[in-house]
């Protein structure tokens, strides 16, 4: 299955559509196109909310994915115990970003994205493509935000 590449900022950084939920998985194994444009597509979206939603920021972004690998880590390191217990842990993710949009500290895209992810997570191998999956949003979030820092520096 072919998908095309897209650009959700629509060039000057102004606020575009959410971009598709991502789907990880496609006859049991990972989609590749995930962890590159869709998961980019999603940086450009964070990056750029609606403008009456409040903005994420690096440090929110990675302390977040800093939680998720926290559990990830427990969870391979008790390979035989019981993933319920770890699934428990997940699922919390999704009642913490919420408390973080609720609060205003984070747009909502940002909760369809966790939503989704989480809701894809059966197992230890679901959660670590759900991880590897952030941590492409994280690398392309950090890199997109420096440059559109860069591009506005130069502008002075």
């Amino acid at each position: 299955m072919m998908h095309a590449q897209h650009n959700f900022t629509s060039g000057g950084g102004s606020p575009g559509p959410v971009p598709p939920p991502p789907k990880l998985i496609d006859n049991g194994k990972p989609r590749l196109v995930a962890f590159d444009q869709e998961a980019q597509a999603w940086a450009e979206a964070l990056l750029t909310p609606p403008k009456r939603e409040p903005k994420l920021n690096t440090t929110q972004l990675r302390n977040f994915f800093h939680n998720m690998k926290e559990i990830l880590a427990e969870a391979q390191a008790d390979r035989e115990g019981d993933f319920s217990l770890q699934l428990l842990r997940i699922r919390m993710l999704k009642s913490q970003v919420a408390y973080a949009v609720g609060r205003g500290n984070a747009p909502s895209s940002f909760k369809k994205l966790i939503d989704h992810l989480v809701g894809q997570v059966q197992d230890l191998e679901s959660y670590e493509l759900a991880c590897r999956f952030m941590e492409a949003v994280v690398g392309y979030f950090v890199w997109l935000d420096k440059a559109k820092g860069a591009k506005k520096g130069r502008g002075r």
